[in-house]
């Protein structure tokens, strides 16, 4: 019983005196700091890059919780596969634009098109999966290529294009 109870003897810093002073610490303190550093990292992690949306639904912290858990195992998961060397952030921002490149619609604007909303993910755009031609029915679109009319869209991209100008947009040279 003493054992487990007993005082262990550790180091720890001392502001005042620029120095490692000697300080008694409980044996299951110990104990804890050594076999818990899985939970707490993963806890850090978690924590570094949150998703800082707040809402009033009581459901919403257990959603983005378990959001932020299922990323940071999936990140842990990807670089014991991969091994390579893209941290947090830049995984979470790759797994974003992946799903917004899957999933993700642009709302139609009137009018002339502006630099930033027509810049389109390059990964995207040379990636040569479902780029397929269809006839929105509108007539006045300018083709991204040569600048021409078309009623014709990429339908992955929502890029206006002539069927001629078709490949040559999507080909990288």
């Amino acid at each position: 019983m003493e054992n487990k109870y007993s005082d262990v003897d550790t180091q720890r810093w001392n502001k005042q005196k620029h120095a490692m002073d000697k300080v008694k610490q409980p044996t299951c303190i110990k104990s804890y700091n050594t076999h818990m550093g899985g939970v707490d990292l993963h806890d850090q992690c978690v924590n570094r890059y949150r998703i800082g949306i707040r809402s009033k639904k009581w459901w919403w912290p257990c959603y983005s919780w378990a959001l932020n858990s299922a990323m940071v195992n999936a990140w842990c998961y990807y670089r014991s596969c991969k091994e390579g060397d893209r941290d947090l952030l830049s995984f979470q921002r790759l797994v974003a634009q992946s799903l917004l490149q899957r999933h993700g619609m642009r709302p139609q604007g009137h009018g002339r098109r502006s630099v930033l909303a027509s810049a389109i993910c390059e990964a995207a755009r040379f990636d040569n999966m479902n780029h397929w031609p269809h006839n929105t029915g509108r007539k006045y679109m300018r083709c991204r290529k040569c600048d021409g009319r078309t009623s014709f869209a990429c339908e992955k991209c929502g890029v206006a294009l002539h069927v001629e100008c078709f490949k040559k947009f999507h080909v990288n040279h």
